[in-house]
Order: C-alpha cells, then sequence, then structure tokens
C-alpha cells in the first residue's frame, strides 16, 4: 500500500514567488525519485499563494529516503527564510 505526504506552507507576505520558485525547484528532481509515484502542488483558491504538496510514494522508506536527498534539505533551509512559521507534514495512508 502507498504512503502519501500532504503538507502546507505559508508564505511570508511579499516572499510568494520565491516559495512558489523553491517548490518549482524541488518538485523537478523529486518527481524523478524511484519511490515516487505522484507529487501535486496546489495553490490555494481562497488564499492566493498559500501552497499544498500532496506526495504519494511506494512505501513510507522511500519518503525518508526523499527527506534526506540534497534538493529536499536544500528546500527545507529555505523554507526557514520564506514561511511565516514552521510547517508540520501529515504523514498519511488511504484507507477507502
Amino acid at each position: 500500500m502507498s504512503f502519501h505526504f500532504f503538507v502546507h506552507f505559508e508564505p511570508k507576505p511579499g516572499r510568494e514567488q520565491e516559495l512558489a520558485d523553491a517548490l518549482e525547484q524541488v518538485i523537478i528532481p523529486s518527481r524523478k525519485e524511484p519511490g515516487n509515484i505522484a507529487l501535486h502542488v496546489f495553490e490555494s483558491v481562497r488564499e492566493p499563494r498559500t501552497f499544498t504538496i500532496h506526495s504519494e510514494w511506494k512505501d513510507e522508506a522511500a519518503f525518508d529516503l526523499h527527506a534526506s536527498l540534497p534538493h529536499t534539505v536544500h528546500f527545507l533551509h529555505q523554507c526557514k527564510e520564506l514561511l511565516t512559521h514552521e510547517f508540520a507534514g501529515r504523514r498519511t495512508r488511504e484507507i477507502f
């Protein structure tokens, strides 16, 4: 059974485009990882420039590997400067 991860990003005022650019840069290599099944970035309809990522992985180990890779670590480091607060992702599995 695959593993799903959701995370929400709220950029600091004026930093929205920087965050969008950073998301694009991390998504491209992440989609190429062997354990990645799907990875989608969403922008809020009611709160423009607020983003959510939904990613699906072969298993939790594949996601853990993703979290340790240089492109992900670099993105997480960038987020410290771009976000209003630390984000907390949600590790999930589909039940229905």
